[in-house]
C-alpha cells in the first residue's frame, strides 16, 4: 500500500496541485494590475488637489 501512495500522488494530486499554482500566478497578475490602476489614480487624483490648493 505505501509503495502505492506515491504514485496516485504523482498521478492525481500533482496536477491539481499545477493547476492551482497557474490560477494563483493568474490572479496575482490581476493583483498587480489592479495595483497598477489604483497608483495611477491616486497620482491623477493627488495632482487634482494640488491644482485646486493653489488656484
Amino acid at each position: 500500500m505505501a509503495s502505492r501512495i506515491p504514485a496516485w500522488i504523482q498521478r492525481f494530486l500533482l496536477p491539481e496541485l499545477e493547476a492551482i499554482k497557474g490560477e494563483l500566478k493568474a490572479i496575482n497578475t490581476r493583483i498587480d494590475a489592479l495595483n497598477t490602476r489604483i497608483e495611477e489614480l491616486d497620482r491623477r487624483l493627488t495632482t487634482k488637489i494640488d491644482e485646486m490648493k493653489k488656484g
